[in-house]
């Protein structure tokens, strides 16, 4: 998961870039890429046309969206990762679970990136039934103590 945190941000900057939407001091480490003036909002971005304007706004919509995702599912999840183990969970199924959810996050990043359903939602329920999953094992656990 950290890898694939740190892709998307990258992802997400290159997005930001193309847009010019990084902060203006940014220009110059961009300037012999062709990206052109950065400005926070990419006011002062010039396009070539409207389609290519409009292409790589979405892929910043999608890269944002993915990170948000992220952070809307990742630290909840580990929070219930870790706090189960404290528990003595059943190991196999606990790292089925992990397995499951990291494995589900990979999917779904991709999916998104590539704008695919319904294999990005199939891929989000996954990693929410692994994320249940270790609430139960965790629960599951407790009462067994």
């Amino acid at each position: 998961l950290l890898c694939k945190s740190v892709l998307s941000n990258f992802a997400l900057g290159a997005a930001k870039v193309k847009t010019g939407s990084r902060a203006p001091e940014d220009t110059s480490l961009f300037s012999g890429l062709g990206a052109g003036a950065q400005d926070f909002d990419g006011s002062g971005k010039e396009y070539r046309d409207t389609a290519h304007e409009k292409h790589v706004k979405a892929a910043q919509a999608r890269a944002n969206r993915i990170i948000g995702n992220d952070h809307e599912n990742i630290p909840i999840t580990l929070i219930l990762a870790f706090g189960g183990l404290l528990a003595n969970p059943n190991a196999a199924v606990h790292c089925a679970l992990v397995g499951g959810f990291t494995l589900s996050r990979l999917a779904h990043t991709f999916f998104f990136y590539k704008a695919l359903q319904p294999w990005r939602a199939i891929a989000y329920g996954a990693g929410l039934t692994c994320t249940l999953g270790l609430a139960l094992n965790g629960v599951v656990a407790a009462f067994r103590m």
